[in-house]
């Protein structure tokens, strides 16, 4: 099995799965969006590893090479249940191709050499790159 996967997820979350993150609560119209993305990640790790998924925390991660930002974003931290190598799962997104209707998540399994958000970004950095090598001009 792969340790990194992603999936397109419409921007219409489950609203039964707002139960689970309810500990953010509804203070604002941003708490709420900030609500909605992290079932839309819940969702999105749930459905690619076939398993449970519960949100944990979000870690801002920064990435910086040779002075420049190459990532600089928030990481979802997941505790997955039921799966059959990993005890927890790191998500993000990016905005697909149709930028109103869906986002790009990313997930990372933590599996050596993965071991923190930091080192899931790191490990996806270096795929993306590796795939852009692989890709024809």
């Amino acid at each position: 099995m792969a340790w990194w996967l992603s999936l397109r997820v419409p921007a219409n979350p489950i609203s039964a799965a707002k139960a689970q993150i309810s500990n953010l609560g509804r203070t604002s119209l941003t708490m709420s969006k900030k609500q909605d993305y992290l079932i839309q990640a819940q969702i999105a790790v749930a459905q690619l590893y076939n398993c449970g998924a519960m949100y944990r925390e979000t870690v801002p991660v920064s990435e910086v090479l040779d002075g420049q930002t190459v990532w600089n974003g928030d990481v979802e931290v997941f505790d997955l249940h039921g799966h059959p190598e990993a005890k927890r799962a790191y998500a993000w997104s990016h905005l697909g191709a149709e930028h109103e209707k869906s986002s790009h998540f990313v997930s990372v399994l933590e599996l050596p050499p993965v071991n923190s958000a930091r080192t899931a970004v790191q490990v996806q950095l270096l795929q993306d790159l590796k795939n852009r090598k692989e890709k024809p001009v």
